[in-house]
């Protein structure tokens, strides 16, 4: 796969550093000309398997444009790197302070039920918002793939990463309510 350089410019983009490789894509951490981070993954057309393809895009890109929620990871560009005869379709998206919910986990970190309610309800929000109104599944969801991005007041809110498995099976999607009075 593609290994780019620290400080390499890509169109209005640099690379600060690599996140992780995948077996699909790398993850890098970018940033603009204003020093404002974002995130981008570079994708292995090679790679990638037909199923996460849409009429030859990507589609986690193509569903990426799509979504708007408070949520879930919010799309900023995409577009297609091009190195040596390759092309690496690109997707770049915001860029989260905060954990994985996973790595709180790991660490000991226990929720209290008020804390796990306040965290679980925009979560599940944001399903309702991919099955009902987009028809769409996440199909990964695991505390890998939740970030809790911390505010400087240190308010901690949800929001779904990596749609790298997402996929339009819905066809029409059954009315979810949702109630919040638990």
């Amino acid at each position: 796969m593609l290994r780019l350089p620290d400080n390499a410019s890509i169109g209005d983009y640099y690379i600060s550093r690599l996140i992780k490789k995948g077996p699909y894509n790398d993850c890098y951490a970018i940033r603009d000309e204003k020093g404002t981070p974002f995130f981008m993954k570079a994708f292995d057309l090679g790679r990638i398997p037909d199923k996460m393809l849409v009429e030859g895009i990507v589609e986690e890109i193509w569903q990426c444009r799509r979504i708007s929620h408070p949520n879930i990871v919010k799309y900023v560009a995409d577009g297609v790197l091009s190195v040596s005869r390759h092309k690496y379709p690109c997707l770049v998206t915001q860029f989260f302070n905060g954990a994985l919910l996973s790595e709180t986990q790991r660490g000991g970190r226990t929720f209290s039920v008020a804390e796990t309610k306040a965290l679980l309800i925009p979560i599940l929000e944001a399903l309702v918002y991919l099955h009902g109104e987009l028809g769409v599944n996440h199909n990964d969801l695991t505390p890998r793939n939740i970030l809790l991005e911390t505010s400087p007041e240190g308010e901690i809110t949800p929001k779904i990463i990596d749609l790298g498995h997402m996929h339009a099976e819905i066809e029409s999607a059954p009315p979810f309510p949702l109630t919040t009075s638990m």
